[in-house]
């Protein structure tokens, strides 16, 4: 009897202890009447600024452990999103570009919202230009499904860089 209450107690807290899941981004989701309406025929070179590769905590997941990130690669998401809108809307997206624009993932958090019915997801985003151009966007979403919130985050991060104003001049829209 004390070696079964024993092994069901150990089973217990293993079973409610949770794991880490590291978060491999695809933004998806991403808002309609951005960029409506605008057409470039310029070029740019988009690049990965940020160096990290390790995993980062962003937050906890309950009993469902905790999500981790590689920034980096965070990063390569938010550049694939940002070079199809804006080879969508005439520009070319090429590394021969003299008009340079460097994105970062900076952060990122998860959590609870909506009384704890949601999961909410906030990524801040980096942009630098040749120009001295330097800007910070953050792209925040809730979601009930914790695997897909913070690619939304990305969404909204990217969609953000498309509707400032200096970043559009910046790239000659």
């Amino acid at each position: 009897m004390r070696v079964a209450r024993t092994v069901s107690l150990a089973m217990l807290v293993l079973a409610s202890a949770g794991c880490a899941h590291q978060h491999h981004p695809e933004p998806t989701a991403f808002p309609d009447g951005v960029l409506v309406g605008r057409h470039s025929a310029g070029t740019v070179a988009l690049g990965n600024a940020q160096a990290a590769t390790q995993l980062v905590n962003i937050g906890s997941l309950g009993i469902y452990g905790s999500l981790r990130a590689n920034f980096s690669e965070w990063t390569d998401a938010a550049i694939d999103l940002l070079a199809e809108k804006l080879t969508d809307s005439g520009m070319t997206v090429t590394p021969a570009s003299p008009r340079k624009l460097s994105l970062a993932v900076t952060d990122a958090r998860i959590g609870y919202t909506g009384g704890g019915w949601a999961w909410k997801c906030t990524v801040t985003l980096n942009v630098e230009g040749a120009n001295g151009l330097k800007a910070t966007f953050v792209g925040e979403r809730a979601s009930w499904k914790y695997q897909r919130v913070c690619d939304a985050g990305i969404s909204e991060a990217v969609a953000n860089v498309l509707r400032d104003g200096t970043v559009l001049a910046y790239l000659g829209y």
